[in-house]
């Protein structure tokens, strides 16, 4: 079989024309995994955090949730890390500091209060093509958890 003149090169411009949609749709799988596990990440952040503060005693409250959130991002890999330098990590970490809404103090024994904790981060979704870390596609995301005080 010959190949005719016109055909040369073929193989090669079909293979760029598929091989571009397949990197993107492999990137986006990796991609929204890695958001998807940040999102878990912070949910389970933000119950670990909710928990600390509902049980522990009003002077050491938010030092030790700071800790807890910092322990739980994954923040404080050394273990030895202090409330100040949870604090500023976290602020480094969230676009905001964590919000606390605390409602012990007015529960009831017939109607306990609440403890609510929320976490906000926005993650950048294909940041890594930009090189400048810059945000191409920001999507916002939130870890919330309620727990029941003394619960």
């Amino acid at each position: 079989m010959s190949r005719l003149r016109g055909e040369r090169g073929a193989a090669a411009v079909e293979f760029a024309f598929i091989l571009i949609p397949l990197l993107l749709l492999v990137i986006g799988i990796f991609e929204f995994g890695r958001v998807y596990m940040v999102q878990l990440t912070m949910t389970n952040a933000a119950r670990d955090a909710v928990r600390m503060y509902a049980v522990s005693d009003d002077v050491t409250r938010v030092a030790n949730t700071n800790l807890t959130l910092a322990k739980a991002l994954r923040l404080d890999l050394s273990g030895t890390m202090t409330a100040a330098a949870a604090a500023t990590a976290l602020d480094g970490y969230l676009d905001s500091m964590p919000g606390i809404v605390q409602t012990c103090d007015t529960g009831t024994p017939a109607a306990p209060g609440e403890v609510s904790v929320t976490l906000v981060r926005t993650e950048s979704i294909f940041g890594f093509l930009t090189g400048s870390g810059d945000p191409l596609l920001p999507i916002t995301l939130h870890g919330k958890a309620v727990i029941v005080c003394n619960g």
